[in-house]
């Protein structure tokens, strides 16, 4: 039989089983959307591992607004090891411009407590 919730479809022996839903049904993700939302939360647990002494979710947006020396100092206490690398200094980042309509439809199909997790919120469509 080929099938995923067996374990015997092709597709499960080239690593494909993480992006399946998590409910045990073993069915895709019927959004893309859901998909980021487990994955928020299982990145976060990461946190709870026995082996991780910390954890430092960061944000593209701020690593390149504000550079990565933060993050690098950060890591270095935590790990007692020295960077052998120089940090990337601050970069400006123009924000998108994006479609009222994108806007919208995010904010009302996002999980926005997972997205508060790693600090994004919702974006206000009005102009007032």
């Amino acid at each position: 039989r080929n099938d995923w919730r067996n374990g015997t479809h092709s597709y499960t022996n080239r690593g494909l089983m993480y992006e399946l839903n998590h409910d045990g049904s073993g069915n895709p993700y019927s959004s893309v959307v859901d998909l980021r939302r487990d994955k928020i939360k299982n990145f976060l647990d990461v946190r709870n591992y026995p082996a991780v002494a910390s954890l430092f979710p960061v944000q593209y947006e701020y690593l390149v607004s504000r550079g990565t020396a933060g993050l690098i100092d950060a890591i270095e206490n935590v790990t007692g090891v020295s960077a052998q690398c120089e940090p990337s200094p601050p970069r400006d980042l123009p924000p998108k411009q994006l479609d009222a309509n994108y806007i919208e439809w995010m904010n009302d199909h996002v999980d926005w407590r997972a997205e508060k997790m790693i600090g994004y919120y919702e974006t206000n469509t009005n102009s007032s």
